[in-house]
């Protein structure tokens, strides 16, 4: 039966260097990473997040249909004055 590597998320705990009379890093954290909006975004796109590329399209062509549309109807209101 072959094994499943398993991953964790906590990070490794930090083992101080001890010199005998003091601990080298004994009080280092490791910094916190979080992800801002745009980074969450770009990684989407990259990783190919289908939610996130099909409400964009879908955004896209309506802002389009309302501007072709808009100009469609202000021209045929030219005409008809």
């Amino acid at each position: 039966m072959k094994e499943v590597e398993t991953f964790s998320t906590t990070p490794p705990e930090v083992v101080p260097y001890d010199t005998g009379k003091v601990k080298i890093g004994s009080k280092y954290t490791p910094p916190v990473f979080t992800m801002s909006d745009e980074e969450m975004e770009i990684q989407g796109i990259i990783l190919g997040d289908q939610d996130n590329l099909v409400m964009k399209f879908a955004k896209f062509v309506y802002e389009w249909a309302v501007l072709i549309g808009g100009v469609v109807l202000l021209l045929y209101i030219m005409i008809k004055v």
